[in-house]
């Protein structure tokens, strides 16, 4: 029996997406009887549960199980990070058979010169707006020097744009924050409690459903700014005893 690492990237926590790519490995592992022996999920923005993943691989001598690569197979950042794991790595895409460490280079360089279209493209759409009068950036006389950044009262009207738009978000998360934390403490990953609050009919401050990565850099705010602004009130997103307990 061949040993298998399953590796769960991080698609939106759609409840429904997660039972496919479940249903996926379960017949994967069935077919051709091997046996998963650790399983890693994407819960934060970035890479690291890939990296735990791969070095899990090859340690144990084991298949790389993707359950889902989607649009990572294009991703650059995704794909130079996969290319950390070396020539002995073996992987395997659930849903794209086409990807594996055969066909990766193709992938690669493909995700290499599609990105470097994409700059050049923009520095000539930029290059050329310019040519017709388009300006970027502030055109504030005196914006791009350091004496005008340093200035007391930009400074000031730019500390309290940042501290207003704080307190809006406190006060639209404060009553969701509390539950999070719950959730949070049970084991939940952010992709399920993000999953939870759509279907509980809560939305971010932009309007849009909540996703993990959202979620996440909400909690990770609360966590840096340490409970610091004034004016909250309870166990809100602001509160001294909320951030104590993420801490």
């Amino acid at each position: 029996m061949h040993k298998l690492v399953v590796y769960r990237p991080l698609f939106g926590g759609q409840a429904g997406d997660r039972h496919l790519q479940q249903e996926a490995i379960d017949q994967y592992t069935k077919q051709r009887d091997r046996q998963a022996i650790a399983e890693f999920q994407e819960t934060e923005t970035g890479l690291e549960e890939l990296r735990k993943a791969m070095a899990k691989a090859e340690k144990a001598e084991a298949v790389l199980v993707i359950s889902r690569i989607g649009y990572l197979s294009r991703n650059l950042k995704f794909l130079r990070a996969l290319a950390e794991g070396g020539s002995n790595l073996t992987f395997v895409a659930l849903d794209d058979q086409e990807f594996n460490p055969r066909t990766f280079q193709m992938y690669l360089s493909e995700a290499k010169n599609k990105f470097h279209q994409r700059r050049e493209l923009i520095k000539d759409r930029m290059a050329k707006a310019k040519k017709k009068g388009a300006k970027f950036g502030t055109q504030r006389k005196g914006a791009q020097s350091k004496a005008w950044r340093a200035a007391e009262p930009w400074n000031a009207a730019a500390t309290a744009s940042v501290a207003a738009r704080r307190a809006r978000v406190d006060a639209a998360y404060a009553t969701i924050i509390p539950e999070v934390q719950r959730m949070l403490e049970k084991g939940m990953s952010y992709a399920e409690i993000s999953t939870a609050l759509n279907e509980a009919g809560h939305l971010t401050t932009g309007n849009k459903p909540f996703s993990a990565p959202t979620l996440f850099k909400i909690m990770k705010r609360l966590k840096r700014q340490g409970g610091q602004n004034a004016g909250t009130r309870g166990k809100g997103l602001g509160s001294k005893a909320h951030a104590a307990a993420v801490r």
